[in-house]
């Protein structure tokens, strides 16, 4: 019996460490750009959406019930019906206002200080300079209107909008002044297209690996998938090793380019794939 149960519980083991990896490496891009909170709001969106998708390729002639939901994401009923009831539940969220509007508390103080006539001008709907501390209109009054206050100081907000270029701020005469009107203000134009690139390349390869998985049992043709790598690279040979297979990559990806112009059709048209590969360096302690 004992040995029975290893099993499972070393293949939850490999699950967890590997999420682990993959959450991890998600979250240092998302620090300080996207909250917890709005995190957690899409992935169980997300989660039930596929939980849906799933049940329905399954049993096509069905209709998907609230228990098989509840059966394959954990969640009770009542937690999703509060999710697919939403008028939100069918957007995807990059095209969802209020979404975006709450991505981080900074973002939410900007949508704040544009929106609200307590902080902007009737007549033009410019952002008020604000006093730092004192009257209705003051920033303290601006960061305490915030849904989820606990823990969140004036101070630390401050810090935060400054470093980021955000606001302008009069120390003298104790006076701030909003200078950005991007409700998502923590991004260059570089630092977004790497982003956009990044999550795309990692959901290609995520999508490739469970296609794989899907394929494992049914003896279908699997997609191309492979790394290589050394846990024994001298420090002092890193700039040679980065170089040479940089070198590499660069000289497969002109080939790869060749080869796809090769194949694809000179023009859209019905029946076509979206199809590639994808190549990148790494290296980690």
């Amino acid at each position: 019996m004992e040995n029975a149960l290893r099993k499972p519980v070393s293949e939850a083991a490999i699950l967890t460490r590997s999420l682990e990896h993959v959450i991890r490496a998600t979250i240092r891009l998302l620090l300080g750009r996207l909250s917890l909170i709005r995190l957690e709001e899409l992935v169980r969106k997300v989660y039930v959406q596929e939980s849906e998708k799933r049940l329905k390729s399954e049993f096509p002639d069905r209709r998907v019930t609230l228990s098989q939901l509840a059966l394959l994401t954990g969640l009770d009923t009542r937690a999703l019906t509060k999710i697919t009831n939403n008028q939100s539940y069918a957007q995807p969220a990059h095209e969802d206002e209020a979404f975006l509007r709450g991505m981080t508390p900074e973002a939410q103080i900007i949508c704040l200080w544009m929106t609200d006539t307590r902080f902007c001008n009737a007549s033009d709907g410019k952002p008020m300079v604000l006093s730092l501390r004192s009257g209705k209109t003051s920033f303290h009054e601006l960061v305490s209107c915030l849904k989820s206050t606990r823990g969140l100081t004036q101070q630390s907000v401050l810090e935060r909008l400054e470093t980021a270029g955000t606001v302008e701020l009069d120390r003298k005469n104790q006076r701030i002044r909003l200078v950005t009107n991007n409700y998502f203000p923590f991004l260059s134009n570089d630092e977004s297209a790497m982003l956009d690139v990044g999550f795309s390349t990692a959901s290609l390869l995520l999508g490739s690996v469970a296609t794989n998985m899907e394929r494992a049992s049914s003896g279908e043709e699997k997609l191309f998938q492979r790394s290589s790598f050394t846990y024994h690279l001298p420090e002092k040979r890193k700039s040679e090793f980065r170089q040479r297979l940089s070198k590499l990559l660069s000289e497969s990806d002109d080939r790869c380019r060749k080869t796809i112009a090769e194949l694809e059709d000179s023009t859209p048209q019905p029946g076509q794939l979206f199809a590639g590969v994808s190549m990148f360096y790494f290296e980690s302690e």
